[in-house]
């Protein structure tokens, strides 16, 4: 099922207004589109952060520190290259 056209459009000017590739907002769009569809579940979305940090290039501080935020949230810990990370706490970065 497709995202509404305004979903869409926030997530490309947000990936843009990040300084990011055009292809992390073609990987999160498609994301949401296989959560809205029912084919993906918001609670097994370890592997798609993992996509994303792998699209994700981090720009600032401020960012490392939201990403540090969202493992913590997540449960989980990644280098910078968006690996899961050995250790049991977040990375240094």
């Amino acid at each position: 099922m497709a995202i509404d056209s305004r979903i869409r459009e926030a997530i490309e000017v947000a990936v843009e207004e990040g300084g990011q590739d055009a292809s992390l907002s073609r990987k999160l769009v498609a994301w949401f589109e296989e959560l809205s569809s029912g084919n993906e579940r918001i609670d097994d979305a370890e592997r798609h952060l993992k996509i994303l940090y792998d699209s994700t290039t981090l720009v600032d501080e401020e960012a490392a520190n939201a990403l540090r935020e969202v493992e913590l949230e997540a449960g989980i810990a990644l280098d910078a290259g968006g690996e899961e990370s050995d250790d049991e706490g977040s990375p240094d970065r």
